[in-house]
């Protein structure tokens, strides 16, 4: 798709779990200047556990920083959506709202949706689960909010409708969870079922990515962007993603 959003989305760059190593954020534009995609689609920035009461850390703010700079060089739209750690949240939107006002490519998709060309995109970030919405120490969204964050996606008039989650489906994609992705993996399954986008981006582990289908719903997971795997799909043919393993740092798979 150009600047003035006249041609179709087509062919996506997908990465995620970049667990905040800056190394990602070089791989991440070595993958867009090779694959020249339409758009990017990045799920989950940073990594680790935090207290209650937690202020975000310098560390972690310059880390968004550098994201969005190497966002700034990709002329093409970028879905932004938070993980499980990327919180506060309140700080984490602070800083992606300046992001998207410094660059219009710049689309923070948690419970935004981004509609043009044919193509609607959304997102739910963090642990999907049946009753608690948090924001400071983890972020958490309930059945309940996904349902309500998600409701216009089946009555959208477009080509194409993709939803991101940091939470994988159950089954294969799933099947290698570590114990920082502790979301209910049979939501995220029945969700994907209830809205049935034509596409759906997972973010889980480097090895359950692959290609699943939840009824007419094509379920992408790129593994993990900090193990230097990504993927690359094209919208008209999502079963055929093509996922590579590329180089990050030293102790990248």
């Amino acid at each position: 798709m150009n600047e003035d959003g006249e041609e179709t989305m087509k062919r996506l760059l997908i990465g995620g779990r970049l667990d905040g190593q800056p190394e990602t954020l070089e791989c991440l534009s070595e993958q867009y200047a090779h694959h020249h995609p339409d758009a990017v689609c990045i799920g989950g920035l940073w990594a680790g556990s935090h207290s209650v009461d937690r202020k975000m850390s310098p560390r972690q703010k310059d880390f968004y920083r550098a994201f969005f700079t190497a966002a700034k060089s990709m002329r093409c739209p970028v879905f932004v959506l938070p993980g499980e750690h990327d919180v506060p949240l309140a700080d984490f939107a602070r800083l992606v709202m300046m992001a998207e006002l410094d660059n219009p490519h710049v689309h923070c998709i948690h419970a935004t949706p981004y509609e043009s060309a044919g193509v609607h995109v959304v997102g739910v970030g963090g642990d999907l689960n049946e009753v608690i919405d948090t924001w400071n120490d983890r972020l958490r969204s309930s059945r309940s909010a996904v349902e309500y964050y998600l409701r216009h996606l089946t009555r959208t008039p477009v080509d194409h409708t993709i939803v991101m989650l940091t939470t994988p489906p159950s089954g294969q994609l799933s099947m290698a969870l570590r114990s920082d992705l502790a979301g209910d993996t049979k939501l995220a399954s029945e969700v994907i079922h209830s809205v049935h986008p034509e596409l759906a981006i997972t973010f889980g582990e480097t090895e359950s990515r692959g290609v699943s289908r939840i009824a007419s719903t094509c379920v992408v997971n790129p593994g993990r962007l900090s193990d230097g795997s990504v993927a690359v799909l094209d919208l008209s043919r999502p079963d055929a993603a093509n996922f590579i393993d590329a180089k990050v740092s030293s102790h990248a798979s």
